[in-house]
């Protein structure tokens, strides 16, 4: 089964329900979704992290939103060191 990770910023902020459309319609594609914020990218043991799992394990990767404006250049330069195919948007 395809793997989706599915980065989305404050959902109590959002002007849309654009995260729950998109889950569901590659969860009725047979995909299995994970959906995580933006806040939980790091580094972990020298290799990066979402949410404890490896972004690498995914099939696709999309960054819905751009999350906080404080910390968006970072997450940028951290989700770079990533494949560009694993993007739905690059």
């Amino acid at each position: 089964m395809p793997e989706l990770l599915l980065l989305i910023g404050d959902t109590a902020k959002a002007r849309n329900d654009n995260h729950h459309r998109f889950q569901k319609a590659f969860e009725r594609a047979g995909w299995r979704v994970i959906v995580a914020n933006h806040e939980h990218l790091e580094i972990h043991h020298n290799r990066l992290s979402v949410g404890g799992c490896d972004p690498l394990s995914f099939d696709l990767i999309w960054p819905l939103g751009f999350g906080r404006q404080a910390t968006f250049f970072d997450r940028m330069q951290l989700l770079k060191t990533l494949p560009a195919e694993r993007f739905i948007t690059t």
